[in-house]
């Protein structure tokens, strides 16, 4: 997303979650910290937060994707008109020294800021289309018949 920050920067910022975004109004956790694999960045400042806490997102049909959540806090979200970013860190993301620091710009109890740009991909298996057995044998007997003929023909 592009946020513009207090600093009156545009910033670049995201993050990556490993599990499916709903609208089921609740938390999803990672309860083993081995398991906590999801994390945000900022590149326009070089910053990287990695899970630390047990909630991953927090899933409400009234907001946009959203980091972290309450009871503890929304390390990084956006407003369900997807019209401004919230970010106040250090709950599930970033340790404890980014405590209420924004993401963004890192401003301690930062107010919500403009987004510019929302993009969200999501990233699946692929599914290649196997032909069926018949056509695979219409097609690979006559290939195999003249690759064998070939062959003969080369070694008389």
């Amino acid at each position: 997303m592009s946020a513009h920050g207090g600093d009156g920067r545009w910033k670049t910022i995201g993050g990556y979650n490993p599990q499916s975004w709903d609208s089921g109004g609740g938390a999803h956790y990672t309860a083993d910290p081995q398991d906590r694999d999801a994390f945000l960045f900022n590149l326009s400042d070089a910053v990287l937060w990695r899970q630390s806490g047990p909630v991953q997102t927090y899933n409400r049909d009234f907001d946009g994707p959203t980091f972290g959540a309450p009871p503890l806090g929304q390390d990084l979200g956006i407003t369900a008109d997807l019209s401004q970013v919230f970010s106040l860190g250090g709950w599930s993301y970033g340790g404890l020294d980014q405590r209420e620091r924004s993401l963004v710009d890192g401003t301690l109890n930062a107010p919500n800021m403009p987004l510019a740009a929302l993009e969200v991909f999501s990233i699946s298996e692929a599914a290649i289309p196997e032909p069926p057995p018949a056509l695979l044998l219409l097609v690979g007997l006559p290939a195999l018949l003249l690759w064998a003929a070939r062959v003969r023909r080369a070694a008389a």
